[in-house]
């Protein structure tokens, strides 16, 4: 089976042609941000301190204001940002479980995979229970080290240790003199649930609440409270990016690595009365992403919204490397005319096998700014909004006889027959297992 696999991606390899242009001797140092909303970075508008060091990539680099994730989970979204896929096609629908009995199914094929069978040495030091490899996520990788849980109580890996790692990947790769190219997959968990405030980040912001935020914390403190114990995680988080960095400086590999970052989800804190991340609305689907590359002068924004699926052939493009066959995304290296997004969202209470609810089984289009939130199982609770006039999407415009309910659901049903190759994974394709099960209680999403 192993032999087969590899020859069906060679086969792929050689089939999909070649990029044009970009740098075909670079590096490529990819950094995923667990829980990271856009608006809580300084470059996506944020007016406090808050991400020095991303947003000094983020100067000099090809910027999507508008870039949506395709899940408000770690699991679905890291699938779909590794193999450019949906997750009704690649198969992780949940942390830690499968549609139709499948990890990253085996029609998919990872940006790892993908760069190895292209001559690069690949290595991910990632800090999350749900991206372990059993489910998938190390396929291609030649070292995959996932980081343990940290020792203060947090319920991902250390921050710390995760910059240490893959910085010393990093000495080591220089030292023993390899010739071939590297991809690096580093995956931040900072800052997932609970906010710790630790007091050195708290000093250097200034911020004198001191209380550790949990989820049930998170939605009675003010508000106010909670997005400052969010802020502080996320200039943690930052700081260690900016040593990771710092590192390939060291050791003169900068100017030949291209280092894009993208946000897996994000969190809602308070708004429309939630905590966590769940459902399918922006403040948990739209995410930082940008590629930063030394010989870019100045920072290239693009407007328009895309997806996270986009990312991986953007950065094939950019790195001269074969296109992914597989991939149902598209290059964004050159701005293409504008395409809807798309999301969908199951909550982990359907596992109980209890009778479900509205809200618990949704999917999402976005076109321009305009969107709808179709529920799959109690159609008239779908939601549908004007984003250029209500982007905190308060009013909701659904209606059965609506003419924008009507255009976007019609591009949703397009997207559902015509580009998902097995259709709309539903609830009976759902499989878990008892060490998932255990995962899921750790970080409090079932209980």
């Amino acid at each position: 089976m192993r032999r087969l696999c590899s020859a069906v991606l060679m086969a792929l390899f050689v089939l999909s042609g070649c990029g044009e242009g970009g740098s075909h001797n670079s590096h490529l140092l990819l950094i995923t941000l667990d829980t990271q909303r856009a608006d809580f970075l300084g470059s996506y508008g944020h007016p406090e301190t808050v991400s020095p060091h991303l947003d000094s990539l983020a100067q000099r680099s090809l910027f999507f204001e508008k870039a949506y994730a395709t899940a408000p989970f770690t699991g679905p979204s890291h699938a779909s940002i590794l193999t450019s896929q949906h997750q009704s096609t690649h198969g992780v629908i949940y942390n830690g479980h499968r549609a139709r009995n499948l990890t990253i199914g085996e029609s998919s094929v990872t940006l790892a995979e993908h760069l190895n069978q292209s001559g690069f040495n690949t290595m991910a030091v990632v800090s999350g229970g749900p991206l372990d490899a059993r489910f998938g996520f190390g396929r291609g990788f030649e070292g995959f080290n996932l980081v343990p849980q940290m020792g203060y109580l947090d319920s991902g890996g250390d921050p710390a240790q995760v910059t240490r790692r893959a910085g010393n990947w990093l000495l080591d790769w220089k030292h023993t003199g390899k010739q071939e190219r590297f991809f690096l997959w580093v995956h931040y968990f900072v800052p997932h649930l609970p906010f710790l405030n630790r007091p050195d980040v708290r000093d250097s912001l200034g911020i004198e609440f001191d209380q550790t935020v949990d989820e049930e914390s998170a939605a009675t403190l003010p508000v106010a409270q909670v997005r400052q114990a969010y802020r502080a995680e996320v200039f943690e988080m930052d700081r260690f990016i900016g040593q990771l960095v710092a590192r390939l400086e060291q050791l003169e590999l900068a100017d030949d690595t291209i280092i894009a970052v993208v946000g897996d989800h994000g969190e809602y804190l308070q708004e429309h009365g939630w905590t966590n991340h769940h459902g399918l609305f922006d403040e948990v689907l739209h995410v930082p992403m940008f590629i930063h590359w030394r010989d870019l002068r100045a920072s290239e924004r693009r407007p328009g919204t895309v997806s996270t699926i986009d990312l991986a052939p953007t950065l094939l493009d950019l790195l001269e490397v074969a296109s992914l066959a597989t991939a149902e995304g598209k290059s964004q290296r050159r701005e293409a005319a504008p395409a809807p997004v798309f999301a969908e969202w199951r909550d982990f209470r359907l596992l109980n096998q209890e009778a479900p609810r509205p809200g618990e089984f949704q999917v999402m289009v976005r076109a321009g700014e305009t969107k709808l939130i179709r529920d799959m199982l109690f159609p008239e609770a779908s939601q549908c909004f004007d984003l250029s006039t209500d982007p905190a999407e308060a009013r909701n415009l659904f209606g059965p006889n609506d003419p924008l309910t009507a255009e976007l659901g019609a591009l949703l049903d397009d997207h559902i027959k015509n580009s998902l190759p097995h259709g709309l994974a539903g609830i009976d394709d759902i499989q878990i297992d008892s060490k998932s099960l255990e995962m899921l209680r750790s970080l409090g999403y079932v209980h």
